[in-house]
C-alpha cells in the first residue's frame, strides 16, 4: 500500500499496518517489530522490517558490483585502446589487394589489348583453368584465358600470363604480359 508514515511522514510503498492500533508505519520505524505508536509487538513486523532491510542493503550491493564491473570494462578498453595507438601492421594487406582484386586488375589490361574488348568473357578467379599466386609484395602473377572475338568475328580463346604490382591508393601497375 502506498500511503504516508504516520511517525516520520515520508511516503514509500515499505509500510506496514499495525494489527493493534491500525497505524500505517513504514519498515524503517520499525523497531524489532515494536509499533511506534502503540509499543505493541508484533512478530509480523519484524519479520518485515527485517525483509525491508536486508532488501535495501541487496539493492546497495547490488549497485555496488555494478559499479566495479563497470569501472573494470572502462579500465580495460582504455588500456586495450592505448596499446593499440600508433601500431600498424605491416603484414596486412588492407581490403582492396588480394587475389580477385589482382585478378580483376589483370582482366582490365588484358582486356584492353584485345580486338573486341566488349566481347572479352573470362572466367572466375576460381577456375580450374586460372592460376594466381602472390610473386612479391602485393605483385601477383595471373595464369587464365580470355574468350572474345577475333578481327573476323569468330570466338577465340587467348592464353595468357600475366604480371600487377599494387602501388597504393587503389592503384596497380602492369609489370608483364605475355599472350600464347
Amino acid at each position: 500500500m502506498d500511503a504516508p508514515c504516520k511517525t516520520c511522514g515520508k511516503t514509500t510503498d515499505n509500510l506496514s499496518r499495525c494489527p493493534n492500533c491500525y497505524s500505517v508505519t513504514c519498515f524503517d520505524c520499525l523497531k524489532e517489530g515494536i509499533c511506534p505508536r502503540c509499543s505493541a509487538y508484533n512478530a509480523k513486523n519484524e519479520m518485515a522490517a527485517k525483509s525491508a532491510a536486508a532488501h535495501a542493503s541487496f539493492k546497495a550491493s547490488d549497485l555496488m558490483v555494478a559499479k566495479v564491473i563497470l569501472g573494470i570494462a572502462i579500465f580495460v578498453m582504455i588500456v586495450v585502446m592505448f596499446n593499440s595507438c600508433g601500431k600498424t601492421s605491416t603484414t596486412s594487406k588492407g581490403p582492396e589487394v588480394d587475389n580477385t582484386t589482382a585478378w580483376v586488375m589483370v582482366q582490365d589490361y588484358v582486356s584492353s589489348a584485345l580486338k573486341a574488348p566488349s566481347t572479352a568473357k573470362f572466367p572466375p578467379s576460381f577456375d580450374e583453368g586460372v592460376h594466381i599466386s602472390e610473386t612479391g609484395y602485393q605483385t601477383y602473377e595471373c595464369r587464365g584465358y580470355v574468350d572474345s572475338q577475333n578481327s573476323f568475328g569468330a570466338m577465340m580463346r587467348t592464353n595468357f600470363t600475366c604480371t600487377v604490382r599494387h602501388v597504393g591508393g587503389g592503384r596497380w601497375e602492369l609489370v608483364d604480359v605475355k599472350y600464347y
